[in-house]
């Protein structure tokens, strides 16, 4: 059985050093701006000291205002902290859309290969080792469940497109629908008298999609499904579209799709999944060394990333979280390990800082409005 670790100063038992605090010159951020607002309780709330990070520092476009709250004991780790930011919804509209998929963590969040519909393990990488034996007792025993998740999650390829073979990732919502991102979508539809169609390229040839179920690492399989059909894309606000899919070649009972969660599932400190296909983009702010760090040197195939939910701004529909993503992850999906729901649908997000998504309530909301639930 694996070790676990243990903090000499803790009261609540077995948990992982550092599991949700963030560089050292943030937590004094933090204890700071408390202590201003809130002389009595930072007096009260101890902070567990860890050694400096020298990491890469970015602007954070949300500060944080208040500086933590508790997770449940028994919920991604006793005695630990989230930090809750400050949140302005207009950042994540269409003006500005959070395209960015990122490392939210470089020392703590790994990205695990996903190989013939289970979780592996073993790749090569430098991060600390019982980050990884951590998140591998929590994933393992919801191995069976899994396959069918992760057979519901599939990279979105496009053909007749000028520059693009492949631009993000979706997963199913009901045996014919897909979800995926607004700015996904928007690479080969477009809006034309009151409905969304295929576009066309240069040359005047419409633009197709596919979903292909498959595409992992080592394995030539495919299992490519036609999009038909652009059902909705949100045009402004949370970053989602829904499209339809083609049954040709049925999969099995996981087709019945990913159920979603209500919002009382929705909570900080749920230990998720984000399940897609991450791809590597020399423009991207983490540095080269960073990311082969966590992701090694396999790309554009599925992966499983851990991490926790991070913050929820249900009021304006999202979640944040700080699993690790790269360009590719949009249109992921944000799974609930313990309860088997998807909690979101991952969007884009800010290096070292944290990643959104749209939360399962409102996709619940404009699927019934819809007439798709």
């Amino acid at each position: 059985m694996a070790t676990m670790f243990t903090d000499p100063q803790s009261q609540f038992g077995p948990r992982l050093p550092r599991r949700f605090l963030h560089e050292e010159s943030l937590r004094e951020e933090v204890i700071g701006k408390l202590r201003k607002a809130a002389p009595l309780a930072a007096a009260r709330i101890e902070l567990p000291s860890f050694p400096t990070m020298h990491l890469t520092r970015v602007p954070l476009s949300r500060k944080s205002i208040f500086p933590a709250v508790r997770i449940p004991v028994g919920i991604a780790g006793p005695n630990t902290l989230s930090i809750i930011r400050d949140f302005n919804p207009e950042q994540l509209d269409q003006s500005d859309s959070p395209g960015l998929e990122s490392i939210v963590k470089d020392l703590a969040r790994p990205s695990f290969l996903v190989q013939d519909d289970s979780t592996n393990f073993t790749q090569r990488s430098e991060l600390p080792v019982e980050e990884v034996i951590y998140w591998r007792q929590r994933i393992e025993p919801h191995a069976e469940v899994l396959k069918s998740i992760y057979q519901s999650v599939g990279r979105i390829e496009l053909h007749n497109h000028e520059t693009l073979d492949w631009c993000g990732t979706g997963w199913l919502l009901r045996p014919d629908v897909l979800a995926t991102n607004r700015h996904v979508a928007q690479k080969f539809a477009e809006s034309a008298g009151g409905k969304w169609t295929f576009l066309r390229n240069i040359m005047g040839h419409p633009i197709s999609a596919d979903i292909d179920y498959a595409e992992e690492a080592d394995n030539p399989q495919e299992d490519q499904h036609r999009i038909t059909d652009i059902l909705y894309i949100q045009e402004h606000g949370p970053d989602m579209a829904f499209l339809r899919v083609v049954l040709d070649k049925p999969r099995g009972p996981q087709n019945a799709g990913i159920p979603l969660a209500p919002a009382t599932a929705i909570q900080i400190g749920r230990e998720v999944l984000t399940i897609g296909y991450a791809r590597y983009d020399s423009a991207m702010p983490e540095p080269p060394d960073m990311v082969t760090r966590v992701f090694g040197h396999e790309f554009n195939v599925k992966r499983a990333a851990p991490g926790v939910i991070i913050s929820t701004q249900l009021p304006h529909s999202f979640v944040t979280h700080d699993c690790s993503t790269l360009g590719g992850n949009s249109g992921s999906v944000v799974y609930d390990l313990e309860s088997g729901l998807a909690l979101g649908l991952h969007m884009g997000g800010n290096f070292l800082s944290e990643n959104y998504a749209v939360s399962a309530d409102f996709l619940t909301k404009q699927l019934r409005e819809l007439n798709l639930a």
